[in-house]
């Protein structure tokens, strides 16, 4: 499997698993809650060694953002609203910076993934979204990683757990070439 392959396999797996587990999460609860991208996780419907279409025009083309999880400006702008109206909810700081991913908006979002962790370093939203942000916009799989493992150690029986753990195996054995 080629670099550019594993890594949008890993990104495959996060795109299909993440739309919408944030939004699936009752207000001002961190426990993650049971949706359908965790039951196709967890039924095999979603596994890593899934056939996937090779040819790069089509992965660089939902690579981009040209699939489910692109994000609208109205998106951004809801969330900005409720995050004005509940300053001190962390989770919907995290959908802020979800929302700014998803428009290209890599900076922002790091900034408020950080602010997030600077008040709760295990908010187990912020640690995936800080390593999909690092895996997709910088490209440092050594910070996807961590990010993924902090996340495993704080959720290990998440709704996103046995996502991020195929992705830290694709992400390791890609380094491991």
């Amino acid at each position: 499997m080629t670099r550019n392959n594993a890594l949008l396999l890993a990104a495959a797996l996060l795109v299909g698993i993440g739309i919408g587990y944030w939004a699936a999460v009752p207000k001002n609860n961190l426990e993650p809650v049971e949706n359908n991208a965790h039951s196709m996780m967890s039924s095999g419907a979603m596994s890593a060694t899934c056939p996937m279409n090779t040819d790069s025009s089509a992965m660089n083309q939902s690579s981009s953002g040209m699939s489910m999880e692109q994000a609208s400006p109205e998106e951004l702008a809801a969330a900005e609203k409720e995050l004005a109206a509940d300053p001190k909810n962390i989770d919907k700081l995290v959908e802020v910076a979800r929302q700014k991913r998803r428009l290209g908006k890599a900076e922002e979002s790091e900034s408020d993934l950080k602010k997030a962790l600077s008040i709760n370093a295990n908010h187990p939203g912020a640690l995936f979204e800080m390593a999909v942000l690092a895996m997709h916009e910088s490209g440092d799989n050594n910070k996807a990683i961590e990010y993924f493992e902090k996340y495993l150690k704080v959720e290990p029986m998440g709704a996103k757990s046995e996502m991020a753990k195929k992705a830290v195996e694709a992400l390791k054995a890609e380094l491991n070439k």
